[in-house]
């Protein structure tokens, strides 16, 4: 399915469950909880009552957003719908609407890995929050990814080594850099304490 584009709606959230709920001469559908991450997707947890038994599964909806205000429209508001059934490239599916999800005579082996990764992402997260939880003001960090790769910057600079300076929002120096740095928290995941023994080098 392709993109759909109109009028951006007063509320998006309204648009978007109407979308999942309707009737066919066999089918039943509606929404049972929806939840959108940074106005870029929305992940629907859709409930289907098959009419003839009463049998009811719920499955995921996706629907992937994007707004434009130089379109033909005074606000554009696009949306592609997608159902897990795709395997959907997005897999940042909330725990609270995973855990609603049912079998459902639809499963395929595209929504089975679908589903694995996004619980992946939830373990992954938790495990992450859990971790930077017991982080220090002032503790050091080392930045490395699973290629070995550091954090690089626009200066061209590949930096490895941390200061934590504020949790919250998200600042950090780093030893012989006067200027303080800002990792957004999906990269904190390649973070990890050093020794509190470390010794950061001496600038110059």
């Amino acid at each position: 399915m392709g993109w759909s584009c109109g009028n951006k709606p007063s509320d998006v959230r309204a648009v978007l469950l109407a979308n999942v709920t309707f009737q066919t001469e066999t089918e039943r559908t509606r929404p049972l909880d929806i939840a959108i991450l940074r106005l870029h997707t929305a992940y629907i947890a859709v409930e289907t009552t098959v009419r003839a038994t009463g049998e009811t599964y719920v499955w995921a909806a996706v629907a992937l957003m994007k707004f434009y205000r130089n379109g033909p429209y005074d606000q554009e508001f696009c949306v592609k719908w997608l159902d897990e059934t795709m395997g959907p490239v997005e897999d940042e599916c909330p725990e609270r609407i995973l855990k609603q999800l049912t079998p459902t005579p639809r499963d395929n082996e595209y929504s089975t890995r679908w589903r694995r990764r996004c619980w992946d992402r939830v373990h992954a997260r938790k495990a992450v929050k859990a971790r930077v939880g017991q982080w220090k003001q002032g503790q050091m960090l080392e930045y490395v990814t699973a290629d070995g790769q550091g954090l690089s910057f626009g200066h061209g600079s590949e930096v490895r080594v941390f200061r934590l300076l504020n949790k919250r929002r998200g600042l950090f120096s780093s030893p012989g850099y006067d200027n303080l740095f800002r990792i957004p928290r999906p990269l904190w995941v390649h973070l990890r304490p050093l020794p509190a023994t470390y010794c950061p080098p001496t600038a110059g």
